[in-house]
């Protein structure tokens, strides 16, 4: 029905100054979106740089953590703890913290994208969010939230207690 409709509008102004060529708005749309398809894989890659740059960020900030606390980590041992207590108090600390963080950007993200965000201009239906990006962003903030302390820590445990005792700052 509707593809008889678009013919006789197309029809009727066939011969006309303003000829007109009838579509879906469906198809309307994919075809821009197709038209565009290149913007949207630039913002793609933007989007993945911007991550791995806030994963770079993040992996610092606790890396920077851990080593500033090499004074602690060594009066720890000193105490008697054993370096395996450490290592892995400090692996939990970093990877709770980036825990945290993803859950804190994660609920602002599902809060903004449920119909609190302005939709595209054009769109009638919302930008698309599904759980498996909730999930994927808690995964990533554990994965940078180890890996990022995997190596200060373990630095900051193998570490002589008399270096790190004088080591201050």
């Amino acid at each position: 029905m509707l593809t008889d409709v678009a013919s006789q509008i197309d029809s009727t102004f066939a011969n006309s100054d303003h000829q007109t060529w009838t579509e879906a708005e469906n198809g309307f749309y994919g075809s821009l979106f197709t038209m565009f398809g290149s913007i949207f894989a630039m913002a793609r890659m933007l989007g993945v740089m911007v991550v791995i740059a806030i994963c770079l960020v993040a992996a610092n900030t606790a890396a920077m953590s851990i080593r500033e606390r090499g004074a602690e980590v060594a009066l720890m041992r000193a105490l008697g703890f054993s370096g395996r207590l450490i290592l892995i108090c400090l692996l939990s600390e970093s990877t709770l913290l980036a825990f945290a963080g993803g859950i804190l950007g994660c609920v602002s993200a599902i809060f903004l994208m449920h119909g609190r965000v302005p939709q595209l201009p054009g769109l009638s239906q919302p930008l698309p969010f599904s759980p498996g990006i909730v999930v994927a962003g808690l995964a990533l903030s554990v994965i940078v939230g180890i890996v990022s302390a995997v190596i200060p820590a373990s630095s900051a445990v193998r570490r002589n207690i008399v270096t790190g005792l004088r080591h201050v700052g």
